[in-house]
């Protein structure tokens, strides 16, 4: 395996450790999961948001360390991994799947690297997810209450 490989190996297993090595390594923290995995996950999920997903906080802050780009999105997180969860359909971001599983300390730190959250999805995922406490975060930060899952 090459280095993207091992890195999304790593986050698979939630390995901090092998991310981090993956990284030294020289793997793009962009990269998105292709080859062998696209039988378990489709096209053009990033790294970035497959950890903010499994919530996998120390993760996130290795790949945003390592330059990730804070809003890249996926193209379709109504997907696997994302499938067994109606929160949302089409592109998202990484914000966007961490709010939508109810990933605060996630939400935060993507919101402190400059993701913005008034033009994602976001409230309506923590909403159809049930997370107030995102909710409110989101909105805090500028998130527009009126954004729909539609027109996002």
């Amino acid at each position: 395996m090459g280095a993207d490989q091992d890195l999304i190996a790593a986050i698979l297993e939630g390995d901090s450790a092998l991310v981090e090595t993956a990284l030294a390594a020289g793997a793009n923290p962009d990269h998105e999961i292709d080859g062998n995995l696209k039988h378990l996950y489709h096209d053009e999920v990033p790294a970035l948001a497959l950890a903010a997903w499994k919530g996998q906080l120390d993760i996130v802050t290795a790949l945003l360390d390592a330059g990730a780009r804070v809003d890249a999105t996926c193209t379709d997180y109504y997907t696997p991994p994302f499938r067994d969860e109606d929160i949302a359909h089409g592109a998202a971001s990484a914000l966007d799947v961490a709010a939508g599983r109810g990933h605060l300390p996630i939400v935060a730190l993507l919101l402190s690297r400059g993701s913005s959250p008034g033009y994602t999805k976001s409230v309506c995922c923590a909403a159809k997810g049930g997370h107030l406490p995102v909710v409110q975060d989101l909105l805090a930060a500028g998130a527009s209450p009126s954004l729909t899952d539609d027109n996002a």
